[in-house]
């Protein structure tokens, strides 16, 4: 199989892929397919995005228990409260497979139950990442070995 056609599948499986995860998440959230970062796109902003959180100094050590790291997580909802309105990028299991999710982060705070099982930080799978794209706020809980790590910025 020569290259164009090769991309030309691939191209055709990430577009199957975002169709299934926009039917999945249409419950609760409304997405188009322009709400899908490129697979390069997202590749970028993650490397970025951990330069950004070890740079940063101030996270909270939370304990494995991932309904207590939901809870410190939605309490930072008052922390946000002035950009509630704006979107933010959603990193989830397979984001750099298919590309990362532009969402509001009103509904990420709304529907934070959900989206902890789909982005599969529920499962022990995929850390919770919100962030601007020019990561100028944002919050990631890092799974780690024996306890987790929440760091946010403004």
């Amino acid at each position: 199989m020569n290259a164009d056609m090769e991309k030309r599948k691939e191209e055709l499986k990430i577009n199957l892929n975002r169709k299934r995860i926009v039917e999945e998440l249409s419950e609760y959230l409304i997405l188009q397919p322009d709400s899908f970062f490129s697979v390069d796109d997202t590749f970028v902003l993650q490397t970025e995005l951990f330069e950004k959180v070890d740079s940063l100094n101030s996270f909270k050590v939370l304990e494995k228990d991932i309904s207590d790291n939901l809870k410190e997580v939605y309490d930072l909802k008052k922390f946000f409260k002035d950009y509630l309105s704006q979107k933010a990028v959603l990193f989830y299991h397979k984001a750099c497979d298919y590309g990362a999710i532009e969402i509001f982060i009103k509904d990420f705070f709304e529907n934070i139950e959900q989206l902890a099982y789909f982005t599969k930080f529920k499962d022990g799978y995929s850390d919770l990442i919100l962030v601007d794209r020019e990561l100028k706020f944002g919050l990631c809980v890092e799974r780690n070995e024996y306890v987790n790590k929440l760091t946010f910025w403004l």
